[in-house]
């Protein structure tokens, strides 16, 4: 390798300059050549793991039902919601390992060959990504039970009971279905649908509103004979028309009246100073007072208010009495007779 170096001679005058040398010097650049062997030692091992053939992982993966339009005629599976994770354990390239997801495999129960009511085993299959190096080694699941019935539709009785009903000794409670109705229409798996006596809404919980709810859960109640499944589990299986269930909840709260407006050349009194009102918890909670407007009342003397007349309660709010009347009594200022109003 050619290198120039610098150096200084004395020419003929034995003057010092500085000459400029072309000469072959070896040196080992060092440090580049391990970078390049570091290099080419992580392309050898990228390229050997990439192309191992042997390695094994797992996936845990969601099977699907299939075939459900092959079964018998009117049959369907009830539990296609209930289907638990299956973990396979596969084998294949390093390249392919890392390449696919648990989304990438196929694990589907196929109900085609159910042609029975009641509890069926089927098999649960396993297919490894089309074109790949992968193959299933094993699962941790090779069969399912799956419950297959004709629908059908009965009506049964329903009823409302309370149980761990918290009620608060100051409120008022009244409930009940929104409609005046005795029994529903339920639909489902015939053999479960046909062995169900009644159906049963259950009043549960602490309740400090007045609220409607709607789609309750019913408990179904089999009969004394027929099926082992129980009803109760299976209730998911079984489709009904939205019910409305009202819950009313009151409690009586006083509101004051306030007496705006009052012209200071006159006294006002009532003879009482607040009403009774029922309604909704909640909302009484805003409603703790009543201004009754004096500019009308001007003129000394005693008026008779109708508050049944004056005042606009909100939806589900009114007074614990049919009819409020209350006495303002209007005096001039220098009359010894009234003190005022509060």
């Amino acid at each position: 390798m050619k290198q120039f170096d610098f150096k200084k001679e004395r020419d003929e005058h034995g003057q010092e300059k500085v000459v400029i040398a072309n000469q072959s010097k070896r040196r080992l650049d060092l440090f580049p050549r391990l970078i390049c062997l570091l290099i080419a030692v992580i392309i050898w091992m990228y390229c050997v793991n990439i192309n191992e053939d042997d390695v094994v992982t797992t996936f845990t993966v969601k099977p699907v039902i299939v075939g459900v339009e092959n079964m018998a005629d009117g049959l369907s599976i009830y539990n296609n919601t209930d289907i638990p994770d299956v973990v396979i354990t596969v084998q294949g390239t390093n390249r392919d390992i890392n390449k696919y997801s648990a989304s990438d495999y196929t694990v589907y129960i196929d109900v085609s060959t159910v042609d029975s009511t009641g509890w069926n085993t089927v098999k649960i299959n396993a297919k490894a990504p089309e074109g790949s190096s992968l193959s299933i080694l094993s699962q941790d699941k090779d069969v399912m039970n799956v419950y297959a019935d004709r629908s059908t539709s009965v009506v049964i009785p329903i009823t409302f009971t309370e149980k761990d009903f918290t009620k608060k000794p100051a409120y008022n409670y009244s409930y009940g279905f929104a409609e005046d109705i005795e029994s529903i229409t339920i639909t489902g798996p015939k053999i479960i649908v046909e062995n169900i006596e009644r159906a049963e809404y259950v009043l549960t919980g602490d309740y400090n509103s007045s609220q409607t709810i709607s789609g309750i859960t019913l408990e179904f109640y089999k009969k004394n004979f027929g099926t082992d499944e129980d009803p109760r589990e299976k209730s998911s299986w079984i489709k009904y028309d939205p019910i409305n269930f009202n819950i009313d909840i009151t409690t009586t709260a006083p509101m004051f009246f306030n007496l705006v407006n009052t012209d200071h050349n006159f006294y006002y009194s009532l003879d009482v100073s607040s009403t009774n009102i029922i309604g909704d918890p909640e909302v009484l909670k805003a409603l703790s007072g009543y201004s009754i407007d004096m500019t009308d009342y001007s003129v000394a003397g005693i008026y008779k208010l109708n508050i049944n007349e004056m005042i606009t309660l909100p939806e589900g709010v009114s007074l614990e009495s049919e009819n409020v009347v209350i006495t303002l009594t209007v005096t001039e200022a220098d009359s010894s007779a009234s003190s005022p109003a509060q």
